[in-house]
């Protein structure tokens, strides 16, 4: 391409031949024409492969990669490795996205020169569709665990990122997080963002279905998903308590909740909520300490 992009938009693929015609058709339609698209396949078994590859050939703006299938997180962090764009956004091969998006995204972030801004799922009520509102970076960091406005924080599909402070900070997807790799993303970057803006209009849609790249290997992911909690509870100690306590809440409730739901991890969570909780900030601690006491009464009660 002879001009950089405005937008990198980063597609990882695993066995979406079904969808990923819609996905790329709605990319070529949207009305911002600065793009690349970069399709990264992730081992695919079914047609993927060549679909994306016709539409490379048809199509100058989207670029193919191929990797031995690692998870979407390597996916992600292999496409980010090649993106040129000024800004970067993360559209999954089994979603489809309105006309407007990129251009809306683009239209947002010049109002306040902001380095990330983020748009509803159309799929996801949401409180009040036509919120708006302008985060400063402890604010953004706060939204990811406590917000009644806005229900799609955690997600990257979601949003438009700097791509300089993703390339200048090193922030990359971690799979060890399993279900917290988002939220993990996410937090990593608004630790060196200044401020944001958040838009309810919702311009990405989200395509449903059994087996996707997101959706394997469900125990690691929960057991992975606490360890980013911690781990994000660690970095928030520069932060106001308001942060570590929001933090230290979803903790104890993903841990009970997970206890809950699968008999077989019963013991497993017990010894890792034993290692994090003294971390914990607040009423949170003492939950988890009741937790540990008596694991069958309080996961009934809470």
């Amino acid at each position: 391409m002879e001009e950089q992009p405005k937008i990198s938009v980063i597609t990882p693929v695993h066995n979406e031949g079904e969808h990923l015609s819609l996905c790329l058709d709605s990319l070529l339609n949207n009305l911002e024409k600065q793009v690349e698209i970069i399709v990264v396949d992730d081992g695919s078994t079914d047609n993927s492969l060549s679909i994306a590859q016709r539409y490379a050939e048809a199509n100058p703006c989207i670029r193919v990669i191929r990797q031995e299938q690692s998870g979407v997180c390597a996916a992600r962090n292999n496409g980010l490795s090649h993106a040129v764009g000024e800004f970067v956004t993360f559209v999954d091969g089994d979603a489809y996205v309105d006309e407007h998006l990129l251009d809306h995204y683009l239209m947002l972030q010049k109002q306040g020169n902001y380095d990330m801004v983020a748009c509803g799922i159309a799929d996801v009520p949401q409180k009040d569709r036509a919120r708006q509102m302008e985060l400063d970076q402890e604010s953004m960091l706060y939204n990811l665990f406590d917000d009644p406005y806005y229900r799609d924080n955690t997600y990257v599909w979601n949003k438009l990122y700097r791509t300089s402070i993703i390339k200048r900070t090193n922030v990359q997807f971690e799979s060890q997080y399993g279900y917290n790799a988002d939220r993990m993303f996410n937090f990593q970057y608004m630790r060196h963002a200044a401020k944001a803006l958040f838009n309810n209009q919702g311009y990405y849609h989200c395509v449903v279905r059994k087996d996707n790249i997101v959706k394997r290997d469900l125990k690691q992911k929960e057991f992975g998903a606490l360890a980013g909690f911690e781990r994000m509870l660690y970095y928030s100690r520069k932060y106001s308590s308001r942060l570590q306590k929001a933090i230290s809440k979803y903790y104890c409730m993903y841990a009970i909740s997970i206890y809950r739901c699968d008999e077989s991890m019963h013991q497993s969570m017990l010894d890792l909520v034993k290692q994090h909780y003294e971390r914990l900030e607040g009423w949170p601690k003492m939950k988890c300490k009741l937790f540990l006491s008596l694991p069958s009464m309080i996961s009934k009660i809470i």
